[in-house]
């Protein structure tokens, strides 16, 4: 609604009746600038026969408005009541006053206006002359309330102010005051849920003359989540009882820095609260602080500010809003609709598929919605339909989605257009096809599989729907937050009844619980550190008192008796999450097993999941645990997060070494471990759920929980808002399918035994209740692609693939070759008794891989072999990529059992520059099917000998070398990449007799020194990592710069058995060019010059800090920033 002024002059009266104004009612009005504009709320109407009250409106900038209007107009809405007129008194240029007619509102939308020089009824003032002398200003506009059943509610309509074509004003919510929220009272307020909103008391009432008492109201999702570029906050709010009560709002902008908005009075009964983010800033503080708002905005409290009154008051919070300006298509709403709250589509129910719209839009929408639904893996369904919504309408969509459709997850990029050519896109959506693995009654005594969760953080129907998911995807064991300090926040105070509604809701979907005994109540902390310390992690983290501890997991143990079967006693010791010492930890481990032996004899002890092994973690701490402390636990908690080859090699390796000193059997625990997703890696995270559990079972833990169920925030680039298996806002990931796929193949089964691995493939086999299962990938990503062959007596047997889809598979006389999957998969043997052996391939590779020059011919070693009893002939075939040529092999003629040697020349074309080309070769015996095997040849780079080349060899200044950790979170747009200018590489390799050399030249427009080597990567420091064939493990070191100028290396990984060689460095300056000459020695890495001509795996990331942190690195393979994979690492070769 509008206030509009029909001008002649060129400085109309223009008021826009919202913050920017000031206005004020004499006699005193309730006054509330709401998103529509001036609200007045005359608190009483006279007695009938009496006059009217006359509220005179006056507004403080208007001295400074003068014009010449002929008209003056505008709208005015009459919301409730009745018996109320607008009348106008204006002053002139001469000093006289002008007074005019009262026009009376009718219910709903008035337009209100007067001719300026015509229409005044009256006039007075020193120089009367009844002549309206321009220009003018407003003196005051007049409420007349007369008699009437009820008060008039007025509302003086803000002007829309102009935009751009097909953009309007919109109000929409943004924040529900409901069960789907968690909010977080600071200890001045007392909230709890209502079935209409959250009632919200003041705990306390300051004395007459004492300042307002102060109260944060904080909902979790307010720290995670920015609410957009609104102009305009505001909150439905009821003062239900009690008075003296302002309203404030905190908000954090796009840069950080905190702004506090004015304060706002509460009326008995409702109010509507708005905040204008441009004229209602009281203050900020903090980052950039400059005073303006950088959108979009976060809020970070609500405040409810108690004044001296007869009673605190109590508030009925009921819906959170905002006002942004919107394009016509940016104000549809869309929403993917699967019938499940967990955007699971369960085969046989897909008719509840569907995108529901709805145009929140002042005026008619109309445009046409494309519809892509896509797998990661390639499948991909397209849809399209165009639609035409009144305002506030909403319209569904169905989608007619085959029954015979993959399972897994499907992602949604959904293009909205209008016949203007504007568009709004959506690709954050996406639903699992699957048949849920849950929830299901039982457990599998001998491997538990379960996951992590943040119950404790969220609402009760966010708790539940967590719980709903997890069970869902076959979870039987859950590890959820909830802490002594808690659940005893003073000595002898128990608060059990939300871990007890916990439980039960867990027990609810077939799950049980995991209970960590940690952290250290402030009363339980030793005497003074709480007094003295820094900051609450101080005493929270630190080693708590004995007697205290253990008093607690008595009264805990005996409590949950029977309920509870584990317990692990604290978090990843090994980090700062325990600030005491190992001796400390062994006391309070010793006294936490006596409290469970006397109050739950049953229960068992795990110890804290342990972080790591290796520098990361208190050196000597783990190991000092295990030594002394293995009497009192039952099992060794360990973590171990990110990519399997880490966790593989750290398994098998030191921590395997690390556990020789227990004498007897405690198996490991995985309290909790996980991947977290960066830079779209999914598949990588889905590969890591079946890999990693697996082996943890192949290993004999007794458990694995993953980490995490759901993400905790939606930054980009912070690890902890990217473990989850779904994301916050509940749109599952592919991990999701790969973890339901494991349990309702696996869930059940016994673990039989490794039956093949190597450094191609890697296959563990399973028995189930009817026959047996093979879990199957490949061992590395750059080795060779052989099939597997099996000999069972399996009935039948089919492929299930890491999300699900089965195909059958054809045995011949006991034999079953299949290729092995690009991402893990199962095999199913059905009817099978006798353990599954491997059978021996018709062709072979007998290396892991073959390492070739461009241009220079090089030969691959292979084995054919007649599996059959009578002679066989062999026909060989090469299907090749284009960059590479071979003769054709030929056939060869074969007796029984025969197998033969064959060496097969390839030439790589000169063109090629690095990378890994993949030359299949196919084979058949007697004219039967093909089958293949695909041999990786690594294309090379070339070292130069001696000195530097006079072009790079690698060259980073585009996009495809590019990781950001700052995309796609509006917060940092700033500190996106931008170009080659911002940050670009090129790197020179050149290698004499004892050295292997590197020049690398770093444009960067801000470069920024480190403190240190060890933290470098956090800087502008490069990362540079090698991998020798032959070597248990592989090389990183770091190279940076430091801030008082001199040179600083560190080497953070290194094969076992090898000691960090010494490095040299030298940092200098061209402009803005920042110039490392590096030297690593090759007896230093174990390599001798020979091993150069035969080739090693080189990579290297340059990080860039722009001066708030680490945006994100430029790379030439992935492998060392995201996860560490060597594997993945190129070839160079002298």
């Amino acid at each position: 609604m509008f206030l509009t002024a029909a001008v002649v002059a060129a400085e109309p009266f223009d008021w826009k009746f919202d913050a920017s104004e000031s206005w004020k009612a004499e006699p005193s009005l309730p006054l509330c600038i709401g998103f529509d504009g001036l609200e007045l709320l005359p608190p009483k109407t006279p007695e009938w026969g009496k006059p009217p009250i006359v509220y005179s409106l006056r507004e403080a900038g208007s001295q400074k408005t003068p014009g010449n209007p002929e008209q003056i107009a505008f709208e005015a809405e009459l919301l409730s009541g009745g018996g109320a007129t607008l009348g106008l008194c204006l002053q002139d240029a001469d000093g006289e006053f002008f007074a005019y007619p009262q026009r009376p509102l009718k219910p709903g939308l008035n337009r209100v206006g007067w001719k300026t020089a015509s229409e005044a009824i009256g006039s007075w003032g020193e120089k009367k002359n009844g002549k309206v002398d321009f220009p003018v200003r407003l003196e005051a506009l007049q409420l007349h309330q007369y008699p009437a059943k009820e008060a008039a509610r007025v509302l003086l309509r803000t002007p829309e102010p102009e935009t751009a074509e097909g953009s309007r004003r919109v109000v929409r919510s943004f924040v529900k005051f409901d069960d789907t929220a968690r909010w977080k009272p600071s200890g001045e307020l007392e909230c709890g849920p209502e079935p209409d909103g959250l009632r919200v008391r003041s705990r306390q009432v300051p004395e007459p003359g004492k300042p307002a008492v102060i109260g944060r109201l904080k909902e979790v999702m307010f720290d995670l989540k920015e609410i957009g570029s609104p102009d305009a906050v505001g909150f439905d709010v009821e003062l239900l009882d009690g008075s003296g009560v302002n309203l404030a709002l905190e908000l954090v902008d796009a840069a950080g820095e905190n702004f506090s908005m004015k304060q706002k009075p509460l009326r008995k009964g409702a109010n509507r609260v708005v905040w204008d983010l441009r004229h209602d800033i009281a203050g900020s503080w903090g980052k950039n602080k400059d005073g303006r708002l950088d959108l979009p905005v976060r809020i970070a409290n609500l405040v409810v500010l108690q004044f001296p009154a007869r009673k605190p008051a109590e508030l009925l919070f009921r819906d959170g809003l905002k006002r942004e300006t919107l394009r016509d298509i940016d104000a549809v709403e869309a929403r993917l609709d699967t019938g499940n709250p967990l955007n699971i589509l369960k085969p046989g129910a897909e008719k509840p598929l569907k995108f529901r719209f709805r145009n929140r839009y002042p005026e008619k929408n109309v445009f046409t919605a494309r519809l892509r639904l896509y797998t990661l893996t390639g499948a991909e369904r397209c849809f399209e339909r165009s639609f035409e919504l009144a305002p506030g309408e909403e319209a569904a969509w169905p989608l007619d989605w085959p029954a015979a459709s993959p399972r897994g997850i499907w992602r949604c990029d959904l293009v909205l257009r209008n016949a203007s050519g504007r568009e709004q896109r959506l690709n954050r959506p996406a639903f699992a096809c699957l048949t849920p693995a849950g929830p299901t009654e039982g457990r599998n005594p001998e491997f538990e599989i379960g996951m992590n969760m943040r119950q404790q953080g969220w609402s009760r129907a966010e708790c539940e729907r967590e719980s709903q998911a997890a069970a869902a995807i076959g979870a039987k064991l859950l590890r959820t937050g909830f802490t002594w300090e808690s659940l005893e926040p003073a000595p002898g105070e128990f608060r059990f009844e939300l871990l007890d509604e916990l439980l039960a809701m867990n027990a609810k979907y077939g799950m049980r619980q995991i209970f960590m005994v940690a952290y250290t109540p402030a009363w339980a902390a030793k005497p003074g550190l709480v007094a003295n310390a820094k900051d609450w992690n101080e005493w929270n983290k630190s080693a708590p008192d004995p007697d205290a501890l253990e008093a607690f997991v008595e009264k805990f143990a005996e409590h949950y008796r029977g309920k509870i079967e584990f317990y692990e006693f604290w978090n990843e010791p090994d980090l700062d999450f325990w600030r005491g010492t190992a001796e400390e930890y062994l006391e309070c481990l010793k006294r936490v097993r006596r409290a469970l032996k006397k109050s739950d004899p049953e229960a068992k002890l795990i110890t804290g999941g342990f972080a790591y092994v290796g520098a990361r973690s208190k050196p000597g701490f783990q190991e000092q645990v295990l030594a002394e402390g293995q009497d009192d636990f039952d099992f060794h908690g360990y973590h171990q997060h990110g990519d399997f080859s880490e966790y593989e090699r750290v398994l098998e390796g030191p921590l395997a070494r690390m556990r020789r000193v227990l004498r007897s059997p405690k198996p490991i625990f995985f309290t909790e471990t996980g991947f977290y997703i960066s830079n779209g890696n999914y598949l990588q995270q889905a590969e890591n759920v079946v890999r990693k559990i697996v082996h943890a079972w192949a290993t004999g833990a007794r458990g694995y929980l993953w980490f995490n169920m759901r993400d905790d925030g939606f930054l980009p680039g912070y690890c902890e808002h990217n473990y989850g298996l779904v994301t916050n806002d509940w749109y599952p990931k592919e991990g999701f399918a790969a973890f339901n796929t494991l349990n309702l193949l696996l869930g059940q089964a016994r673990y039989g035994g490794v039956l093949l691995r190597n450094p191609r493939t890697t296959a563990h086999w399973f028995r189930r209740d009817d026959g047996q299962a093979v879990v199957f990938w490949k061992s590395g990503r750059g080795t060779v692609e052989e099939p597997l062959t099996l000999l069972t007596d399996a009935a039948e047997a089919e492929f299930v693939d890491l999300f699900g889809n089965a195909t059958p598979l054809k045995l011949s006389a006991g034999r079953l070759t299949v290729p092995v999957p690009e991402h893990p998969g199962y095999l199913l043997l059905k009817g099978a008794a006798r353990a599954p052996e491997c059978g021996r391939s018709v062709v072979s590779f007998a290396g892991t891989r073959v390492t070739a020059s461009p241009g220079v011919p090089s030969g691959i070693r292979v084995t054919l072999h007649n599996p059959l009893p009578a002679e066989a002939v062999a026909e060989l075939r090469w299907k090749l990529p284009e960059n590479i040529d071979a003769p054709a092999p030929g056939k060869r003629r074969l007796a029984a059992g025969e197998a033969v040697e064959l060496v097969l020349p390839v030439t790589v074309s000169e063109a090629t520059r690095g990378g890994i080309v993949r030359p299949k070769l196919q084979v058949r015996l007697n004219g039967g099917d093909w089958s293949s095997i695909s041999i990786p040849v690594n294309v090379a780079t070339r070292i130069a000998d001696g000195a530097y080349p006079a072009e790079p060899q690698f060259t980073l200044d585009s996009r495809a070398n590019l990781v950001s950790q700052m995309e796609h979170n509006p917060y940092t747009a700033h500190r996106v990449w931008s170009g080659p200018e911002d940050q670009s590489v090129r790197i020179f390799l050149a290698s004499d007799d004892t050295e292997l050399k590197f020049r690398v030249e770093v444009t960067d427009d801000v470069h920024v020194k480190s403190p240190g080597a060890a933290s470098s990567f956090m800087e502008d420091g490069i990362q540079l990592a090698l991998a020798v064939p032959g070597q248990n493990g592989h090389w990183e070191f770091g190279f940076a710069e430091l801030e008082d100028g001199s040179p600083g290396t560190h080497c953070w990984i290194r094969p076992d058995n090898l000691a960090e060689p010494r490095t040299k460095l030298a940092v200098s300056a061209r402009g803005r060019v920042t110039i490392y000459e590096i030297a690593i020695p090759l007896a230093g890495i174990g390599a001798a010059p020979e091993q150069l001509k035969r080739g090693i795996q080189f990579n290297l990331l340059v990080n860039d800090n722009d001066g708030e942190g680490r945006d994100g690195w430029m790379q030439i393979a992935p492998g060392i920033g995201e996860a560490k994979n060597p594997e993945l690492y190129p070839f160079i070769l002298k």
